[in-house]
């Protein structure tokens, strides 16, 4: 299965507010992504680190954009020890989860930002992380 709702993911990004203030993301430990000042991104990689350990994780990743920073696509990833489970809300709608067993790195310009997918259970790739932050990760 490669897209539901995972109801323990859907429960906790229901409860976050709909308008979500950068600040409030950061004060909740969440890994915040914008084009211009990322916040916490070091827990993603140990994140990474306990994939690779066989360690079960859990992490909520924010990301913003330009156009208006109080409305965020907020997201949770979690390894439970055997797959990957990715669930994402705009807050207009429903979470959305997707299954999947590795993160895929790659950037699409040399010095563009680089870009973390999960690779999901039939083989598509669903983005997770974009840092736009240069040189190498």
């Amino acid at each position: 299965m490669n897209y539901c709702v995972y109801p323990k993911h859907a429960m906790e990004l229901n409860t976050l507010p709909k308008t979500y203030p950068l600040e409030k993301a950061i004060h909740n430990n969440d890994i915040v992504v914008n084009p211009s000042n990322p916040n916490n991104t070091e827990r993603f990689y140990e994140f990474l680190s306990n994939i690779g350990k066989g360690k079960t994780d859990k992490i909520r990743i924010t990301r913003y954009g330009y156009d208006n920073p109080e409305l965020a696509i907020k997201t949770i990833l979690e390894y439970n020890g055997t797959f990957l489970i990715f669930s994402l809300s705009d807050g207009q709608v429903s979470p959305v989860t997707y299954y999947g067993n590795e993160i895929i790195y790659r950037y699409r310009q040399p010095d563009g930002p680089w870009q973390y997918f999960l690779k999901k259970c039939d083989g598509g790739e669903e983005l997770v992380f974009n840092l736009y932050k240069y040189g190498n990760p």
